[in-house]
C-alpha cells in the first residue's frame, strides 16, 4: 500500500465562468537555475495552469542566469527564468529579448558567510573569497554592487569566484574554498540550517544592506523577440498561466472557499479511500501559531528542516472546516 499523501487544493468560486478555449498542446522549453526563486514556473505546471493553456513545459536546469540567456540566444530553449537585467545585457550585444513578466518584485539574492568568519559589516570582508554562480549572472552583479557600496574593489580587495549552483556552492563552502557566497534559496538555507556551516550576512529581502540592492534585480520570465514574433498567441497563453499561478494566494484572500483532499491509493481499487474537508482558508497571522505548525511540519518531513521558513515571509494557510466527507471502496 502506498503511503498516505495529502494534496491541498484551493477552490476559487467565481460568479461566472465561460467555457475555456481548447488548445492543442504545444511544448515550451524553459531554462532556469535550481532555485526557489523560480518556483512559480514549476507551480504553474503542478497546478495545471500550463496544461489548461495547452502548454507542455520542459524544464532545463542551468548553473546561472548567464547560461540561461546563452541557451536562449542559441535557440536550445524557448524562454528562461532569470534576472531582469539579462535582456538589457543582450540588447547591448544586438540581441532582442524581453521580460514577459516578473516573478517577484524585489531582490531574492542574499549573502551567507561562514559562521566563524569575524566580519560584522560588509567592509570587514576585505581579503575574503566569495562565490557567485557564473560571471555576469544576477549573483555576480549583486555581489559586486554590494562590495563596491562598502568601498571594496571586487577582484582586488575580495576574491570573487564562480562556484555554480546550490550543490557546488555548498560543496565549495564545506571544502573551505570560499568564505561565503551570494545566492538564492535553497542554497542559503542548506548552508545555514542543514550543514550549519554559515550564517545569513546580508539579506535584502529583510531590508538589510543598501536600499538600492533590495530592488536592484528580481526574477522574471523572458524570451527572445524572434520567439514572440513566431509565437504571439503561445506567448500570451504562457504569461496567462503564470499570472494565474501568482494570483493563487491572493485569490485565497479574496475568496477563501477551499478544500483539503487526503487520499489513499492502492492498485486494488476496492481499497481506495479519501477524506474531503471543505472550509474557509485563513492566513496565519500569529507568530506563535506559525512556529508551532512549522515545527510539526519539520518533524513529519525532514526535508523542510533545511529550508528557511519564517513568519512574515512565508505565507501559511489554516483551514477552518465547514463540512467533512469520507469515502472508501467496497
Amino acid at each position: 500500500m502506498r503511503m498516505l499523501h495529502a494534496i491541498v487544493a484551493a477552490l476559487v468560486a467565481m460568479l461566472s465562468m465561460g467555457t475555456p478555449t481548447a488548445h492543442a498542446q504545444q511544448t515550451i522549453k524553459i531554462g532556469t537555475t535550481p532555485s526557489f526563486i523560480f518556483l512559480p514556473l514549476y507551480a504553474a505546471e503542478q497546478l495545471g495552469y500550463f496544461k489548461a493553456e495547452g502548454i507542455t513545459a520542459q524544464f532545463v536546469d542551468f548553473e546561472g542566469g548567464a547560461e540561461v540567456t546563452t541557451a536562449m540566444v542559441g535557440g536550445s530553449i524557448d524562454s528562461g527564468g532569470t534576472m531582469v537585467e539579462r535582456p538589457l545585457i543582450l540588447a547591448e550585444k544586438g540581441f532582442g529579448a524581453k521580460n514577459l513578466l516578473a516573478l517577484e518584485n524585489r531582490n531574492p539574492l542574499h549573502l551567507v558567510i561562514r559562521k566563524d568568519h569575524p566580519a560584522k559589516e560588509v567592509k570587514d570582508l576585505k581579503g575574503a573569497r566569495l562565490g557567485m554562480t557564473r560571471a555576469g549572472s544576477g549573483t555576480d552583479l549583486s555581489l559586486r554592487a554590494l562590495l563596491k557600496d562598502a568601498g571594496l574593489e571586487p577582484d582586488k580587495d575580495v576574491v570573487v569566484l564562480a562556484v555554480g549552483g546550490v550543490s557546488s556552492a555548498n560543496a565549495a563552502l564545506k571544502a573551505g574554498q570560499i568564505d561565503g557566497f551570494m545566492g538564492g534559496e535553497p542554497a542559503g538555507a542548506i548552508a545555514v540550517n542543514q550543514l550549519k556551516l554559515a550564517r545569513y550576512f546580508v539579506d535584502p529581502r529583510l531590508g538589510q544592506g543598501p536600499k538600492f540592492l533590495q530592488f536592484m534585480t528580481f526574477p522574471t520570465l523572458q524570451t527572445s523577440d524572434r520567439w514572440i514574433a513566431a509565437n504571439p498567441q503561445l506567448a500570451e497563453r504562457l504569461v496567462r498561466a503564470i499570472v494565474k499561478t501568482l494570483k493563487r494566494m491572493r485569490n485565497i484572500a479574496e475568496n477563501p472557499v477551499v478544500a483539503l483532499v487526503v487520499d489513499r491509493y492502492d492498485e486494488d481499487w476496492a481499497r481506495l479511500e479519501y477524506l474531503l474537508v471543505r472550509g474557509r482558508a485563513v492566513l496565519v497571522g500569529e507568530a506563535a501559531e506559525f512556529e508551532r505548525v512549522i515545527e510539526l511540519l519539520r518533524s513529519r518531513y525532514p526535508q523542510y528542516r533545511g529550508m528557511r521558513l519564517e513568519h512574515g515571509r512565508n505565507p501559511l494557510v489554516r483551514i477552518e472546516p465547514s463540512a467533512v466527507h469520507h469515502w472508501k471502496g467496497a
